[in-house]
């Protein structure tokens, strides 16, 4: 498998296993009736942006050093 090939398949089970993750989340959280905060969307959607930025500029960091 190419470089290129495993950064994609990282960056589409990231985004798959966050939205899948929030969409458990919210249903846990308004199945029990619970006030479901702002920022959680936040968190969810940062978290695996840093990730993905990590993924594909990995190799340009290694370059500089």
């Amino acid at each position: 498998m190419t470089p290129f090939a495993k950064k994609i398949l990282f960056t589409v089970l990231i985004i798959v296993v966050f939205v899948l993750g929030f969409c458990y989340y919210m249903y846990i959280r308004a199945d029990s009736d619970k006030y479901v905060p702002l920022f959680m969307g936040l968190i969810f959607a940062i978290i695996p942006a840093i990730l993905i930025n990590n993924i594909w500029n990995k190799e340009s960091k290694e370059k500089k050093n």
